[in-house]
């Protein structure tokens, strides 16, 4: 007998009220404790595939442990933590530019608007809406501004950003 393949419910994951049941699931790639968060949460699972549509809270919180698990607990989170995060749901990076790349001009005028300073930002590239995982800049000394180093982005819909109400998104930098 073929076993069942559950997938996970990303609507239903989002909306459950028990953060620590929703990070299991979210965060979750041991097979046996899967199933058994399947068998006390059902409607967490589905037989059919759903659209990967994770909530901005749970990549926060995980980019939280992962940098408080490198004994940083005075500084802002980074893109490392935040990209680590997306990494761990296996959220596909859509766009990646690093010096000495050439960025598009798209980005680089959202970066000189200050439309794109911070993780979880959204960006319009090439008529699509990305959010930015990703994002090193570093303040040039002989102009005393700040230099886009580095610019990773996800396609918008396999995140849920509305969930930043009452939360600051994280920042690479002061601003």
């Amino acid at each position: 007998m073929t076993p069942t393949v559950w997938h996970k419910n990303w609507p239903a994951i989002n909306a459950l009220g028990n953060k620590l049941i929703q990070y299991l699931v979210t965060f979750g790639t041991d097979i046996e404790e899967l199933a058994r968060l399947q068998r006390g949460w059902p409607e967490l699972f589905s037989l059919k595939p759903v659209p990967k549509r994770v909530s901005a809270t749970m990549l926060n919180d995980w980019s939280e442990e992962i940098y408080e698990g490198h004994g940083r607990h005075d500084m802002p989170l980074s893109s490392e933590s935040w990209l680590g995060a997306i990494q761990k749901v296996e959220i596909p990076i859509a766009h990646q530019w690093t010096l000495p790349d050439v960025f598009p001009s798209e980005i680089m005028e959202a970066f000189k608007k200050k439309e794109l300073h911070s993780l979880g930002d959204t960006v319009h590239y090439q008529d699509r809406l990305y959010v930015v995982v990703e994002l090193i800049d570093e303040l040039d000394p002989s102009s005393d501004q700040f230099r886009l180093e580095k610019v990773t982005l996800v396609e918008s819909n396999y995140i849920m950003l509305d969930l930043w109400t009452n939360l600051d998104p994280p920042t690479s930098r002061s601003t």
